[in-house]
């Protein structure tokens, strides 16, 4: 129930701002890993997200999961954004195994 109630506050009030702060694109330079699992957010471009708080301090993160990980550590600091980049998944790049029509 907690983790539905915190991926909920993430889509409802941080998202829409995702936009505007999430074109500055050098989150991965200034962090390269998750902080919680260490996964390569680099390499896996396609699901990393980065969590602006109202402190100035920003956490990049891997997935939504850990997402959800901070968010519950970090109960006394306020989000203002969290931010999800929607990169082509390296499979999507892949071409079709469905045989062609013609």
């Amino acid at each position: 129930m907690k983790k539905m109630l915190l991926i909920s506050l993430c889509a409802l009030f941080f998202l829409p701002a995702a936009g505007a702060l999430w074109a500055q694109g050098s989150d991965v330079k200034e962090i390269p890993a998750c902080k919680y699992c260490g996964m390569n957010r680099e390499m896996f471009a396609h699901s990393r997200m980065l969590i602006a708080y109202d402190d100035g301090t920003n956490v990049g993160t891997c997935s939504l999961h850990c997402v959800a990980v901070d968010l519950a550590l970090n109960l006394d600091k306020t989000p203002k954004a969290c931010l999800l980049y929607t990169s082509p998944s390296p499979r999507d790049r892949t071409r079709s195994r469905m045989p062609s029509s013609a």
